[in-house]
């Protein structure tokens, strides 16, 4: 990554960081797009990069999520975006509605054994 010193690599870094977020936005599970936020920032952390470098990536980044969430909260599906990021945070304010898939995979998630076989119980 420290040989992106030129502009055009560093467009190529922005676009490989921001064209995978608007097509995990359109599916109908956010975690996705929150599990490919968690994963690029934990590559970028763990990386060996210039300070210089990381500052300038992190500055381009920064204005162009806030662009981005202006433009969403500006649009006309930013509301069905609020909605299902409001019931992904809180899934028990609308259990029947949009926190109804959140609210079944916490139930199925928390009667999942993670060691050993359910089938045989003792």
């Amino acid at each position: 990554m420290n040989e992106c010193n030129n502009w055009k690599k560093q467009v190529l870094l922005f676009f490989l960081l921001w064209t995978p977020i608007p097509l995990y936005i359109m599916l109908p599970q956010f975690m996705y797009s929150i599990i490919y936020f968690i994963c690029t920032l934990a590559m970028f952390a763990v990386s060996h990069v210039n300070k210089k470098l990381a500052l300038k990536l992190v500055v381009v980044n920064v204005v162009a999520s806030v662009i981005f969430i202006i433009t969403l909260i500006l649009s006309r599906r930013g509301d069905y975006f609020f909605t299902r990021l409001f019931a992904f945070v809180n899934p028990d304010a609308d259990p029947n509605g949009a926190g109804y898939m959140y609210t079944l995979v916490m139930d199925i998630l928390s009667h999942a054994v993670w060691f050993g076989n359910r089938l045989y119980k003792i």
